[in-house]
């Protein structure tokens, strides 16, 4: 019989996470990630009611590298539940993120490098201190979570899919090293000009690419 996820089962599973506890988000967020997909309409579902709420596509974006995709915000919590697409040729610089999360790869895969935890991070990060501790293959169905102040980059194969789970934004900004090996800051969307934002949004024509997708990889019917 197939097992129906409702949202209200979804921020039920992810309010119930300490997401300043990194080792209950690894314990508890694989699970519930792959709970959802294990429902094989869940995730057509998700998206077709992304595309009909506006909030939820101002939150979203396509990127020069992915596709960023929200398929849910517990305003409440801060908490997101999001899905990434990323293009041909991704490969990103090493960086944090402003906060804890949770990856499953649902289609493709990628090579992903840990640099070790640099807390606190500064500008006066010298990127010749910058090597890789540890490199794995992230494949189709693994999962894995990663702290906010790790630093990590991310070479992936094309149209590579994953499903991640964030929490509460732990600080308002975060470290990148920029390709000239300069860090720089990159701040979140509340803190970005409007025209920008904009700028990036997915277009209609955009979803319905994602949409082809999904479909041609079997992830949605």
């Amino acid at each position: 019989m197939t097992t129906v996820v409702t949202e209200a089962e979804v921020l039920a599973g992810l309010r119930q996470i300490r997401w300043d506890d990194i080792e209950q988000v690894a314990a508890q967020a694989p699970p519930l990630l792959r709970e959802l997909v294990a429902d094989p309409a869940w995730l057509g579902r998700a998206l077709e009611e992304m595309f009909a709420d506006e909030h939820l596509r101002s939150l979203s974006e396509r990127l020069e590298i992915f596709d960023k995709v929200v398929l849910l915000h517990d305003r409440a919590s801060g908490v997101r539940l999001r899905m990434h697409i990323f293009h041909d040729g991704y490969v990103d610089t090493p960086h944090n993120h402003r906060f804890n999360f949770t990856s499953l790869i649902l289609a493709g895969g990628y090579e992903q490098t840990l640099y070790g935890d640099w807390a606190p991070l500064s500008l006066d990060l010298d990127p010749a201190v910058l090597r890789p501790r540890f490199i794995r293959q992230e494949t189709a169905g693994s999962a894995y979570t990663i702290e906010h102040t790790l630093l990590h980059s991310v070479r992936a194969a094309a149209q590579t899919v994953t499903l991640t789970v964030r929490g509460p934004a732990q600080k308002d900004r975060m470290l990148v090293m920029g390709s000239d090996g300069a860090p720089f800051w990159a701040f979140g969307m509340a803190d970005e000009d409007e025209q920008e934002r904009t700028s990036r949004r997915l277009s209609s024509a955009n979803l319905a690419g994602i949409r082809e997708l999904l479909r041609a990889q079997g992830l949605v019917r």
